[in-house]
Order: structure tokens, then sequence, then C-alpha cells
């Protein structure tokens, strides 16, 4: 006998919609990681009292999802991919192959489950995978933390 009960959306506590190049999407409960640091470079020139002080190196801080649901493996097979292309060079090091790196989308859901924010990241790869409790009843596949490490980062307001 079958039990009715209300409709329940896949992603509806999940309000971070992450959209990988070729892959399908995951929600996830918490994103964090758009920092930016950007180093300082002084100097000085001739007979200046005063130092000089320019922007030097650009560092981005890893992007860090929790708590995560999807319908289907591709992260896992991300992590996989980035894992064989390591295994499969001399020595284990060297120059990986750009092959692995995607795109990734990051949609923030507003209340009405409308898009209000992009952040759009470049060349990402999975740094960080730890997988949730497994559990027999669940048909969806979960992820408790995924750190994605990219190149750099651009947000896009939704009007």
């Amino acid at each position: 006998m079958s039990i009715n009960g209300p409709y329940r959306k896949l992603f509806g506590r999940f309000k971070f919609i992450v959209r990988i190049q070729n892959f399908a999407s995951f929600g996830f409960q918490t994103c964090s990681g758009l920092k930016v640091s950007i180093g300082e470079m002084t100097y000085r020139e001739g007979g200046a009292l005063a130092a000089y002080k320019e922007p030097a190196l650009v560092e981005f801080e890893d992007l860090t999802l929790g708590r995560g649901i999807g319908v289907d493996e591709d992260m896992w097979d991300w992590v996989l991919e980035v894992v064989d292309v390591m295994a499969k060079l001399p020595g284990g090091i060297g120059l990986p192959s750009p092959d692995f790196m995607r795109d990734l989308t990051v949609d923030q859901m507003d209340r009405d489950d409308s898009v209000a924010y992009m952040y759009h990241y470049f060349w990402c790869w999975p740094k960080d995978y730890e997988s949730s409790e497994w559990d027999n009843n669940a048909e969806e596949v979960s992820v408790e933390t995924m750190i994605v490490a990219y190149h750099h980062p651009d947000k896009e307001v939704v009007a």
C-alpha cells in the first residue's frame, strides 16, 4: 500500500546549485570561498623618502561546498579523473593535463527559488572530497564536503 504525502523537491533546502561543465548539477546547503588576497610589493626609488607600494601576487581561497546532494556520480567521477591523470604521469608528478579542469558555476537561489547571483569559477579541479554517511534508503548521492581549487572567479548579478 502506497503512502501519499506532499511532493518534495530534490533541491528544496539546497540554496546553492552547482553546475560543472559537462556534468549534471548538485545542490549544496553551504558554500564559501569567494576570498581574494592581493599581495603588496614595496620598493624605493632613488632618493625618495617614502616607499612606493604596488599590488603584487593575487591569491584566491579555495571554494568549499558543504552538505550536497545530486542524482548521479559526476562529482566522484571528476575526483577519479584527477587521480587517474596524476597516477599516469611519470613518478606521479609533473604538469597535469588540463583536460580535467572544468568551469564551475554556483547559482545562489533566492527565497522564491529564482537565481539571485551567479558565481563563475574557471579552471577548477577537486582538491578534497568527503562523502556523506551512506544510507540504504536514500536514492540520491550525497556529498558532505568538497573543496575545489580554481584559477579565477567572476560574479554576475541576475536581475
